[in-house]
């Protein structure tokens, strides 16, 4: 599991900024993103496409970063936020675990206002994370020291050549990453000279992606 206590901010923004890049790279359109000061109860809205929903599903996302567990004196739902901001359902964000009382408190106000409830923990956090390759530079960003372990079981020691050119022409600056429907990931070492011919083509071969740089380019 990674940690989250290598997201140091008192105010949250950090993590609401983090929830914010996962759920963009996941699919959700973002209406309304983190910002400094007063939310009204509104952290982030989303918008997911939904089949019968014209406009969308729209999501009320709340982000708690707490280092214990939290409880229902430090979250909660309201219905009447729904109203407010014009929203289908509730979506919670916690980096710890949360109480069996705030999960049941919860589930009612969800139930008795017929709205869709989605909850994550640090741990399902984690999992949404770990098991999306787009999301993979997020790991690098927010969690650059308990991600690490995890990388290194995708690299491969002793070679340190361009998996696309060949060993002949430059040190390899980029880590590619793919993942296809079967959920397998696929590892690739690629130099300056074939990233930019590289990945723009990379879409079209049906396959989920991302990359991050390395080190810097020499030639």
């Amino acid at each position: 599991m990674l940690d989250f206590s290598e997201i140091k901010d008192k105010d949250g923004q950090s993590f609401e900024n983090l929830i914010c890049s996962l759920l963009s790279l996941l699919g959700y359109k973002i209406l309304k993103g983190p910002g400094i000061g007063q939310d009204r109860g509104a952290d982030i809205i989303v918008e997911e496409s939904v089949g019968n929903f014209d406009n969308g599903y729209r999501w009320l996302v709340s982000c708690k970063h707490y280092t214990g567990s939290v409880g229902q004196g430090k979250d909660g739902a309201d219905a009447r936020k729904l109203t407010e901001f014009r929203c289908h359902g509730f979506m919670f964000f916690y980096s710890s675990s949360i109480t069996e009382s705030l999960q049941q408190s919860l589930s009612e106000v969800a139930k008795n206002s017929g709205a869709g409830l989605e909850i994550y923990n640090g741990f399902q956090i984690s999992n949404l994370l770990l098991t999306n390759v787009k999301c993979y530079p997020l790991l690098h960003q927010f969690f650059p020291v308990s991600s690490m372990p995890f990388f290194n079981t995708l690299f491969r020691p002793g070679e340190d050549y361009c998996d696309h050119c060949g060993p002949y022409r430059s040190h390899p600056a980029f880590f590619v990453f793919s993942q296809g429907a079967n959920g397998k990931i696929d590892t690739m070492l690629v130099c300056c000279d074939c990233i930019a011919l590289f990945m723009p083509n990379y879409p079209y071969i049906e396959k989920e992606y991302s990359y991050y740089q390395i080190r810097d380019c020499y030639y």
